[in-house]
């Protein structure tokens, strides 16, 4: 009985090390799918993440492209507008040269005229411009 005992308790302990011995290469291969499902999901995330990389360095591209088309135009429109306020300052300076020498020309005229004449002249003037032709001396 002793020896059938001792037999049934090898046979046991022979199956718990094939169990345990089975369970640990279940557990190997369970660790081995999961490093291997880690692996590909690494490899997927990294094609996902230079993909959104590459996209994102075009949008950029774009960007900076679109950006400076828009300065270069704010440019240009800021040259012309300098170069047309540049025009009217020199139409605006003859015009004023012009009005200087009308008016000194203007003067002259008036002051050759015989007083009576000038009298007529400058009550049609406003009284402002009247004052810058002073009356004729006496000769």
């Amino acid at each position: 009985a002793q020896q059938r005992l001792a037999a049934e308790l090898r046979q046991i302990q022979a199956r718990e090390r094939v169990g345990q011995d089975m369970l640990r290469r279940e557990a190997q291969l369970a660790r081995q799918r999961i490093a291997d499902a880690a692996a590909v999901a690494q490899a997927q995330l990294e094609v996902h993440l230079a993909a959104v990389r590459s996209a994102c360095r075009k949008q950029l591209h774009r960007e900076a492209a679109t950006s400076e088309h828009l300065l270069l135009s704010e440019r240009r429109s800021l040259e012309e507008a300098r170069q047309r306020r540049e025009r009217w300052e020199r139409r605006a300076g003859n015009a004023k040269d012009s009005f200087r020498a009308h008016c000194s020309k203007s003067g002259i005229y008036v002051r050759s005229l015989d007083a009576g004449r000038r009298r007529q002249l400058q009550a049609l003037m406003p009284p402002e411009l009247a004052q810058l032709f002073p009356p004729a001396p006496h000769s």
